[in-house]
Formats: C-alpha cells, sequence, structure tokens
C-alpha cells in the first residue's frame, strides 16, 4: 500500500489536469470521470500504477504520470 502522502501527491496531479471532470472518492479507491466520457475506476495500491499511467497517457495531458 502506498503512503498517504505519496496518495495526496498523486491526487492533486489528478485535480489539477484540465481532461478531468471530476474525481469520485469511493470505498476501495476513486472513479476518474474525463471530459472526453471515460470513466476509470482505481484502487491506489502497488498494482494500480500501470493500468493508471496508460489511461491517463491515452485520454489526457499527463503523460508522466507517477504516485
Amino acid at each position: 500500500m502506498k503512503s498517504q502522502s505519496k496518495i495526496g501527491n498523486g491526487l492533486r496531479k489528478l485535480r489539477k489536469c484540465k481532461e478531468i471532470e471530476r474525481l469520485k472518492e469511493t470505498k476501495n479507491g476513486f472513479t476518474i470521470y474525463t471530459i472526453c466520457g471515460r470513466v476509470r475506476h482505481v484502487h491506489m495500491g502497488e498494482g494500480a500504477k500501470r493500468p493508471l499511467q496508460a489511461f491517463l497517457k491515452k485520454y489526457t495531458s499527463l503523460k508522466n504520470f507517477s504516485f
């Protein structure tokens, strides 16, 4: 599990991104809604980094996202 400070830094980057419409906190993670209509649910554990990076690279301007 990632530390809370790293997760907070990652969420701060997501909130600043222009293409992300909103972030919704769920029981097990977060749901990301993009302006183009894509929705992605992610948990903030170790295994979530690669799929989240691929999603952000494809649908947003965040090309080198890390948390």
